[in-house]
């Protein structure tokens, strides 16, 4: 499974212009974590990332899976 983060909430539903999408990516990576599913993090940067958020980006995955 692949599930693509474009920032942190505010920024990856900025994004994506879907509010709320986010959260369901961070539960969908639990869940399929939870069911030993193998979740591949795909961190995008685009010209509208903030870069202040990826180290940030970086610990949450690390937690999440």
């Amino acid at each position: 499974m692949n599930i693509h983060l474009d920032g942190m909430a505010r920024t990856h539903d900025l994004i994506v212009n879907r509010p709320g999408v986010y959260e369901k990516a961070i539960d969908m990576i639990k869940a399929a974590k939870s069911l030993v599913l193998a979740c591949a993090p795909i961190r995008r940067c685009t010209e509208r990332t903030d870069m202040d958020e990826i180290e940030q980006m970086l610990r949450i995955w690390t937690r999440s899976g």
